[in-house]
This record gives C-alpha cells, structure tokens and sequence, in this order.
C-alpha cells in the first residue's frame, strides 16, 4: 500500500527499532545499510564510515565479527 507520508530514514536505525532489534546495535545496522547499498563497490573504512554515518572507530568496532559471520569480505589489504 503506498502512502504520501515522508519518512526520515535515520529513524529506521534508531533503537528499538525493528531493523535494529533484528541486526543489532544502530552502528551495525547503518554499515550493513551501507554494504548493501554498495554490493558492488569497494569501499575503505573512510568511505564506510561516511556513507553510514558513523565513526572510523564504530566501522572497525563492527568489521570483525561482519567478517567472521561472512557478511562482508576483504577485498584489500
């Protein structure tokens, strides 16, 4: 059903959310956002942290275990 309401996406990363409640934590979340986003780009930390909205330090708080779980790969080193 489409409506005219405008909807600020920022609130779908809040907390309590139900895309945050299924992800995780908010900063999880927006670099997930962002991976999809960008499926098909290679993005450094930088980029990663800008295009989510975070900072580097949320980026590589979150990399590890998105890596371990194999939700992203290293494509450079």
């Amino acid at each position: 059903m489409a409506t005219d309401q405008q909807h600020d996406p920022q609130e779908a990363f809040a907390d309590g959310t139900p895309l945050v409640e299924l992800l995780g934590k908010p900063g999880r979340t927006k670099l997930i956002s962002v991976f999809v986003d960008e499926r098909e780009n290679d993005l450094s930390i930088s980029e990663l942290a800008r295009q989510a909205g975070v900072a580097r330090s949320t980026v590589y708080d979150h990399l590890d275990d998105l890596l371990e779980l194999e939700i992203v790969e290293e494509t450079r080193e």
